[in-house]
């Protein structure tokens, strides 16, 4: 009974469409799901035919010994050994025997087995039909209504899972050579644990982490990544990771030979041939996958070569610390412009444009506004009309107010620009208040009295003064 009641639970019977309506027809439910597959597993035109670039600073490879070890000859203990490891109940393929039934008989098809094993591994074909896939459709919620919505699982026959083992069980134990210690799962010898430890210690850290500076944790969940991965993108990460080119062979005859059906309510729809995609519940599709991450990896490492131009090899990835500093700029452009609540609010915290009255500002803002005395140095350097340098100066003011340390080394500047000959000079200044008090138009402050007549005194001059906005000419001192 509770075999029926699962059956029925999981007969698909209506879905919603890519545009939101339901589909109840049986005829039309059948060309949604066909379609659906036959669109996710063909490979889409790209725009870009250029290859990416290759990073060999960062390729690992195998040495000679490693990769002789793929190539021995495969012998009958070999098929046998492989063979039992396959779980005997799994569900069966398009052929509809479990391994339980090689299993038992072995003593009576086992040498036909090993020789349709063994004329793969010499001809790169498999036996007709071996290669067939059923796509069957597991629930990811429990209550589906696209068909994004449900999981595609691929059931394979027996003599391939035979075969897809063999180099698997060649290729495992190279793995931690070729992958990082960060990648953990279906790699002998670690731990996905680990990696669970470390994220933890990392968001410690951030959390007790002090100053400006701060950091963020991304998850990144890529959408179908097994049925979007292109075959040609497979090939090239087999030969970045200098795998022997037979056995480079062996692994493409695996997933580009097979045909596919999709299995609906217990019925095999059309079958199609696939043009890019690995399969789940193909035993070497894990194995494809990760090595297939990490040359993404690599890409993702090597950030400055990946944001050039396609043009100049490069991925033509967007810059983020660029992308950055034009969203801060564009951000502050508006705030500075804007008459909206939230630029209103950011300048009075910021407190811009139009600081409070004095009575009421603070500390730090009285002694802006005031001058608070303290140490303070200057400097200027003086260059001709090519923009070529003819002199320069530092000084140490000692304890003076903000006045004062403009007003000082104008005079120094003043002087030296006498002494080099120039009869013409322009002279840079950001002080609005200082120019006023070289042109009296404020009534002449006792502490600048002296240091304002210094910088009126070389009579030789014909000086223009530059503020940030006016240009006022001084006329002759």
């Amino acid at each position: 009974m509770s075999t029926i009641v699962h059956r029925r639970r999981n007969k698909i019977l209506v879905l919603r469409n890519t545009v939101g309506e339901w589909i109840t027809d049986p005829a039309s439910f059948s060309n949604m799901i066909q379609a659906h597959f036959q669109q996710l597993f063909c490979t889409e035109v790209s725009s870009c035919s250029r290859a990416p670039p290759s990073f060999s600073s960062w390729r690992r490879t195998l040495d000679s010994s490693q990769s002789a070890s793929f190539l021995h000859p495969i012998l009958p203990d070999e098929i046998t050994d492989a063979f039992f490891t396959l779980k005997p109940y799994k569900s069966p393929g398009p052929d509809g025997l479990h391994a339980c039934f090689y299993q038992s008989c072995w003593d009576i098809i086992g040498t036909s087995v090993q020789q349709a094993v063994l004329q793969f591994f010499e001809s790169f074909v498999l036996p007709e039909g071996a290669n067939n896939t059923l796509i069957t459709l597991i629930l990811k919620t429990s209550s589906p209504e696209t068909i994004f919505q449900y999981r595609p699982i691929s059931l394979c026959n027996t003599i391939y899972k035979i075969i897809s083992k063999i180099l698997v069980r060649r290729l495992r134990p190279h793995l931690s050579d070729l992958i990082s210690p960060f990648q953990c799962s279906f790699i002998p010898g670690r731990r996905a644990s680990d990696n669970v430890i470390l994220l933890r210690e990392i968001i410690h850290s951030f959390r007790r982490q002090k100053g400006k500076q701060r950091s963020f944790v991304l998850k990144l969940d890529l959408e179908k990544a097994f049925d979007r991965l292109k075959w040609n993108v497979i090939r090239k990460v087999l030969h970045h990771f200098g795998l022997p080119e037979q056995w480079s062979q062996w692994i493409m005859s695996c997933v580009s030979s097979t045909s596919t059906s999709v299995l609906l309510n217990g019925n095999c729809l059309e079958p199609f041939i696939p043009s890019r995609g690995i399969r789940q519940g193909d035993p070497i599709s894990p194995y494809i996958f990760i090595m297939c991450m990490e040359y993404l990896k690599i890409h993702l490492v090597s950030w400055d070569v990946a944001t050039m131009p396609k043009a100049s090899g490069g991925l033509g990835i967007p810059n983020m610390n660029s992308c950055n500093k034009a969203l801060l700029g564009s951000l502050v452009s508006q705030a500075s412009t804007s008459r909206e609540p939230w630029a209103c609010l950011l300048r009075l915290q910021l407190n811009t444009r139009n600081p409070t009255d004095l009575g009421r500002a603070s500390t730090n803002w009285k002694a802006i506004k005031i001058g608070s005395p303290g140490s303070a140095g200057a400097g200027g350097f003086i260059r001709d009309s090519l923009g070529r340098w003819v002199s320069g100066f530092k000084m140490n003011l000692g304890c003076t107010t903000s006045p004062i340390a403009e007003l000082k080394p104008l005079c120094q500047g003043l002087i030296i620009a006498a002494e080099c000959g120039a009869s013409k000079l322009i002279v840079e200044l950001d002080a609005k208040l200082v120019l006023d008090w070289i042109f009296q138009r404020y009534r002449k402050h006792h502490r600048t009295t002296s240091a304002t007549s210094s910088c009126r005194r070389p009579s030789s001059l014909y000086i223009a003064m530059k503020n940030s906005r006016p240009e006022v000419d001084f006329g002759r001192a």
